[in-house]
């Protein structure tokens, strides 16, 4: 998987577990390794390669192993390729469903 399509992914992730609500330092987390992705100028694969990804600002050793997995499989174990954006705003009409049925229920 090149760099675009792993940003990707740790956005979509991000995304995911912020609707999940999910601890917010991880979801942060993940929404920095795609940035610090995003606007790294050297190849990926290199850094990978030479094994230094670890070092790089912004991506810690948990996020280091998911991307490097990405890069040489293209999957997770939690996130296979099935998942897409429509998939997300499917979570998304679920959770705003949950919080209007709350919502009126306490009016």
């Amino acid at each position: 998987m090149d760099k675009k399509d792993i940003v990707e992914v740790l956005e979509r992730i991000g995304t995911m577990m912020e609707i999940k609500g999910e601890n917010p330092f991880k979801v942060r987390a993940y929404f920095s390794g795609a940035r610090t992705l995003q606007t790294m100028e050297e190849d990926l694969g290199e850094v990978i390669e030479e094994g230094r990804l670890g070092d790089i600002q912004g991506i810690g050793k948990a996020l280091t192993e998911k991307i490097e997995t990405l890069h040489y499989t293209g999957e997770l174990e939690f996130y296979p390729r099935k998942y897409t954006p429509s998939l997300i705003v499917g979570c998304c009409r679920i959770r705003i469903r949950k919080r209007l049925s709350r919502s009126y229920r306490r009016s």
